[in-house]
């Protein structure tokens, strides 16, 4: 048998030539450096890598990104000493893409970046939040996102409550998680509220699936726990990658301007305009959140069937997202920057639309003549506009039937009514009136 770059043979195994662990490339480890003394082993011949001045070691290829015409910049890494070194290639952005950058190896963290995350998060909230001691709801799940944010939290003057709902889908794995969370939430000092909720038992009663049903408990029991603690802020911990999954989700399903924007930082809670919703990790991706939490060694909980491929959004997470960081490794980012943009067209169009309303709108109807001199995004926005005014929300409308509105309106169809979402708009001597439909007012208004 031949050794490869940094092996000795050890009885038909291997052995580290820096530390002599035997058989040292084990699960769970680059397959390139010792899991021991991380000394680099071997290195893929496609891209041998340059070593690192410091202690030696072969660097690994860990990221790359286009440079214009001119090629890849291809971001080496040693795992050894974290030196970096950058070159240039003419590959092929297929070529580039077949590479496995195994990034995950090198998404280690030190105390200068542990705090460097911390003080990026700490900003983001005195940016977000109205008071430096002002009270909120934080869903906590006990997973990694949650953990990681609720940690930081524990270091502000805010007033948290942690709010968790088992959902009893997982038998004894969801009375672990209450467990955890009690004992966690104990420790950093922070008041806990657990509700049991038969997620199964209430799709099945509301005829909408299980991940709709435990979202819409969820949301009733922390706008619940907001009115008793008079707290006017309810936090979540989604993050980078929880966007990322958001826009393509409703890229692929067929969505408005506004579900391609992603989701927001801050928003006023559907459930009450007293109470804001906010997220100060969007910002941060996953790996930056996992690597934390490894590195100041703090315990989380698994959700196992956040890895079942039947539900299409872990399908979204763990099959299509992968082949696409293939072509683009920086995928997350790049999408983010994008959606900055629209969210500026579409805060853009919501001003001009919510001056409209102002100027033109009286007593539920308006003129279809001035309507018709718009443009067709700026009318979309004041339809869906009107909508979320009166109902409270644009959840669940559907594109097909906000075009059918305006259709009416632009081709002058008189005595016609079209539905859109609990909202019934109708034309008549060149007015456009609406009025909620019926037994459909209730149920909005307690989502």
């Amino acid at each position: 048998m031949t050794a490869m770059k940094g092996f000795n043979v050890i009885n038909e195994g291997f052995a580290c030539e820096n530390c002599g662990e035997a058989n040292p490339k084990s699960e769970g480890t680059c397959r390139n450096h010792c899991r021991k003394c991380l000394y680099s082993m071997h290195v893929d011949d496609k891209f041998p890598g340059d070593r690192a001045s410091k202690c030696n070691s072969l660097m690994m290829p860990v990221s790359a990104h286009q440079d214009g015409k001119k090629g890849w910049m291809i971001i080496h890494k040693c795992l050894k000493c974290e030196e970096e070194a950058t070159k240039l290639t003419q590959q092929s952005a297929f070529f580039i893409g077949s590479f496995n950058f195994k990034t995950k190896h090198f998404k280690r963290m030190n105390n200068q970046e542990a705090k460097k995350l911390e003080q990026l998060v700490l900003n983001k909230l005195k940016t977000l939040m109205d008071k430096p001691d002002e009270s909120l709801i934080f869903g906590f799940s006990g997973g990694p996102d949650s953990t990681f944010l609720i940690n930081i939290l524990a270091k502000t003057a805010l007033k948290i409550h942690a709010a968790h709902v088992n959902h009893m889908l997982r038998g004894k794995e969801s009375l672990l998680d209450e467990k955890f969370i009690k004992t966690a939430a104990k420790k950093l000092k922070i008041q806990s509220d657990i509700k049991r909720e038969n997620i199964k038992a209430t799709s099945q009663k509301l005829s909408i699936g299980t991940e709709e049903a435990g979202r819409k408990i969820r949301y009733e029991y922390f706008h619940k726990l907001a009115k008793k603690y008079n707290a006017k802020a309810i936090l979540t911990a989604h993050h980078a990658d929880d966007n990322l999954e958001t826009i393509l989700f409703n890229l692929i399903r067929g969505a408005n301007l506004k579900g391609l924007c992603g989701i927001k930082e801050k928003e006023t809670f559907f459930l009450d305009k007293k109470i804001t919703l906010i997220r100060p990790l969007l910002s941060i991706p996953k790996d930056k959140i996992t690597a934390y939490l490894k590195f100041k060694k703090t315990p989380f909980r698994k959700d196992k069937s956040n890895v079942n491929t039947d539900y299409s959004r872990n399908f979204l997470r763990h099959k299509i997202i992968p082949l696409l960081k293939k072509l683009n490794p920086n995928l997350t980012e790049t999408v983010s920057k994008n959606t900055e943009n629209l969210k500026e067209i579409d805060n853009a169009l919501t001003n001009e639309s919510q001056n409209w309303i102002k100027k033109n709108i009286t007593k539920q109807k308006f003129d279809a003549k001035k309507f018709r001199s718009l443009s067709i995004p700026t009318q979309k926005t004041i339809i869906m506009q009107i909508h979320k005014n009166t109902i409270g929300n644009t959840q669940n409308l559907k594109t097909s039937n906000l075009e059918e509105v305006l259709s009416i309106i632009n081709k002058n169809l008189g005595n016609k009514e079209k539905k859109l979402g609990n909202i019934t708009f109708s034309i008549k001597n060149n007015k456009i009136k609406w009025q909620v439909r019926g037994e459909a007012t209730g149920r909005a208004r307690r989502k």
